[in-house]
């Protein structure tokens, strides 16, 4: 977040590229999932968005 410019950076974000981002909403605990599941085929993908950054994307994706 650059306070300064004004800017909040999105990394990962499904967006094009220097698009403008319309509306931000803040996230309650509240409105979360209780009891969600996931299917098998990829049930071995990161949970948390921290986990993701040393996942092995280019060969989930065969890219690698």
């Amino acid at each position: 977040m650059d306070h300064e410019k004004g800017i909040i950076y999105t990394p990962f974000i499904d967006a094009e590229d220097g698009t403008p981002v319309l509306d931000i909403k803040p996230y309650f605990l509240m409105e979360r999932v209780k009891d969600c599941s996931v299917p098998d085929w990829f049930a071995h993908w990161p949970r948390w968005y921290e986990d993701s950054m040393s996942f092995n994307w280019p060969d989930e994706i065969n890219m690698g």
